[in-house]
């Protein structure tokens, strides 16, 4: 983890310093309070699984507005996009 973190983080002394702080705070956690790591963990996990569930039915099922309109089926924007539609 801590290889991990340091490579995306470490580039300058500021990223280096914030990474060791994330990391020292993650072992005093998981050490000191494992049951709650582990909640975290699972809830970041479950929501992780269920915002991907939900694009993925996006793109595969179509949606009911694309029907009226007569167009085909769109996958759906990720909700990370900032796109903002006009209307002509």
């Amino acid at each position: 983890m801590k290889r991990l973190v340091l490579k995306r983080y470490g580039k300058t002394a500021a990223g280096r310093i914030g990474a060791a702080a994330v990391l020292k705070a993650l072992g005093v956690l998981v050490r000191r309070h494992p049951k709650t790591a582990l909640e975290m963990a699972g809830a970041g996990l479950s929501e992780a699984g269920r915002a991907s569930f939900q694009e993925i039915k996006a793109a595969v099922i179509p949606s009911s507005d694309n029907y009226q309109e007569g167009s085909a089926a769109a996958p759906a924007a990720s909700p990370n996009d900032t796109v903002e539609t006009k209307t002509v």
